[in-house]
């Protein structure tokens, strides 16, 4: 087997010949906080991924802008920045979302949120994506960018004094992992920043659950940084959490649904709401976590009213902003040797930016760069087959009956 191929298994393993899920530092239980970065960044490390030139990370000064942006918008309307929790149910919904209808929805939570809407008070909260809200929507939110904003100013700004046992318990696990992976990575770094983070977060989550009364708390991407803090502080309280599917889960490479230890792990959530049969083959949760298999009520209702159209010579190509600039080159290639057929390039949200960028790649008439301006669920109603690489749109693709082509571009191997 590749030594890729089983990185996760033999990372699991690792986890529990070392029993991380033990390791208190400053009375914090924090592995659950760095396993995933620090499993990415051995990943990286030994698969050689790079970051997208269409990343955020690829043009600081934008980035800048928009912090900067975000943080005046702040400090203008801080009065809409407040949180209040006085609810039965507190969606924590995705800032992701998909207009219709001249509204932003979030596919994943916003159907579940109006049936339980009809028999309980309930609120939703988002974090900002790329510093930023999608509106106008159609429930009332409420925003955590001060949370966020705090968390992200802490690994410059907090104090952290560690000790010289604490250094060295976490210096006995990094020689260890790299050792094991054969890689010379700075894990002590990122202990000190989850540190930094967690204390900052911990602080304001406390304070928002202490003077409210939830019944539940649901996720939408349950392993977000400020999101575990939550599910941590709700699960010690014995307020139930439950984690809403949002993509696919694979049998060996997403590491925030792989445990492999004895412990109860407090920062994931106590139930995960799967899509069917064949996700829940692919987990591998923490003790007194269960999964529940409950459907996914967007996609049924987009099977049951999207428009029938006439199905042509139409594929589907699906981008993703870590692969797009290789997939566009594929595609290229595609449409050269099959010009009777029409590529219909759906790009990812986070492309979306870079729209001008990948039209000037394009070398082939019958390549169509497609935006927000058709809807995804008709293009499955209009094509015979969809191209693409690990996203989870081939798996709506899929229900809607479509012939799906993966192409071996890095990240394929989440669909073996």
């Amino acid at each position: 087997m590749d030594e890729k191929d089983n990185l996760l298994d033999r990372f699991l393993e690792l986890e529990q010949d070392l029993d991380l899920f033990n390791t208190c530092i400053k009375d914090v239980y924090i592995w659950d906080y760095v396993r995933m970065p620090i499993f990415m960044r051995i990943k990286s490390n030994i698969a050689g991924f790079a970051k997208s030139k269409t990343s955020i990370a690829s043009n600081p000064f934008r980035g800048v802008y928009s912090l900067l942006k975000q943080c005046i918008t702040i400090l203008i309307h801080y009065k809409n920045y407040k949180i209040d929790l006085d609810y039965d149910i507190v969606f924590f919904g995705h800032q992701r979302r998909k207009k219709e209808i001249g509204y932003y929805k979030d596919i994943y939570s916003e159907i579940i949120f109006g049936e339980i809407r009809k028999s309980h008070s309930a609120t939703i909260l988002e974090f900002p994506n790329n510093f930023s809200h999608l509106r106008p929507t159609s429930n009332s939110i409420q925003y955590l960018d001060i949370i966020e904003l705090k968390m992200a100013f802490a690994p410059f700004f907090s104090k952290l004094s560690l000790t010289e046992r604490e250094i060295s318990k976490i210096d006995l696990i990094s020689n260890n992992l790299n050792n094991a992976f054969n890689t010379k990575i700075d894990f002590l770094s990122v202990f000190k920043k989850a540190l930094k983070q967690y204390n900052c977060a911990s602080k304001d989550v406390n304070r928002i659950l202490e003077r409210s009364n939830q019944k539940c708390l649901i996720f939408v991407d349950a392993y977000n940084f400020i999101k575990k803090v939550f599910i941590e502080k709700a699960n010690k309280k014995s307020i139930p959490t439950i984690e809403l599917q949002h993509g696919s889960i694979t049998s060996n490479h997403h590491i925030a649904y792989h445990y492999n230890c004895k412990e109860e792990v407090f920062s994931f959530p106590k139930y995960i709401f799967l899509w069917g049969n064949y996700w829940y083959n692919n987990l591998r949760l923490p003790p007194k976590s269960e999964a529940k298999i409950v459907g996914f009520p967007y996609l049924d209702q987009k099977k049951k009213t999207s428009t029938e159209l006439k199905k042509g010579n139409n594929i589907l190509v699906v981008s993703q902003w870590t692969i797009g600039l290789d997939l566009i080159k594929e595609t290229n290639k595609l449409a050269h040797s099959y010009s009777d057929y029409k590529f219909y390039f759906k790009l990812h949200p986070s492309e979306l930016k870079s729209e001008k960028m990948y039209e000037s790649l394009i070398t082939s008439k019958n390549i169509y760069l497609v935006k927000d301006d058709i809807d995804l669920y008709n293009l499955f109603s209009m094509c015979i087959a969809q191209i693409g690489v690990y996203s989870t749109v081939l798996v709506e693709g899929v229900a809607f009956n479509l012939k799906t082509f993966i192409l071996p571009i890095k990240g394929y191997e989440v669909y073996d």
